[in-house]
């Protein structure tokens, strides 16, 4: 990104200016196997746009479809670093969560605490680019193994979590 006012997410292809995060696909590494940088962003960007209604995910804030880049709210600290931010009632919005892109058909496929932050005591579900719609998107191998049970595999990941803490 160019400018001097943002900042590098670490371990992320995303940059920060304010609450606004630029996500910038253009490496092959970025992809998960099977799958090009161009799959990968157009997936992020398809489920997110599908997901707007969602007070469990970021809202899109725009989409440069030449550049590859989506734009979309901060969802604040990643849960994997601060699961002291663990809100109250968290099972509840996981399940009103898994509701959601089970009616936007969407196929998550990378569940883990790294793609789950926390903001104004919401949980918030980021990294798209794994997932898929239902009946629109051709998944990958990859994908088709790991989205079955996405929220289950959270909860278990939470509940890991916080025995360790």
């Amino acid at each position: 990104m160019s400018g001097l006012d943002w900042s590098v997410i670490p371990g992320s292809s995303c940059w920060r200016q304010g609450d606004v995060v630029a996500k910038h696909f253009r490496a092959q590494a970025d992809c998960p196997a099977g799958g090009t940088a161009q799959q990968m962003f157009r997936r992020e960007a398809e489920c997110l746009l599908a997901l707007q209604s969602s007070r469990f995910t970021p809202d899109v804030l725009g989409v440069n479809w030449e550049q590859m880049v989506v734009y979309m709210e901060w969802c604040g600290p990643v849960l994997a670093e601060r699961i002291d931010l663990l809100p109250a009632g968290w099972q509840g919005q996981l399940a009103v969560l898994s509701g959601e892109l089970q009616c936007a058909k969407v196929r998550y496929g990378d569940a883990k605490l790294e793609n789950l932050c926390v903001r104004d005591g919401r949980l918030q579900l980021i990294d798209f680019g794994r997932a898929y719609i239902f009946g629109t998107h051709e998944p990958t191998a990859w994908v088709q193994e790991h989205a079955r049970g996405d929220m289950d595999l959270m909860v278990a990941a939470v509940e890991r979590a916080l025995v360790a803490a």
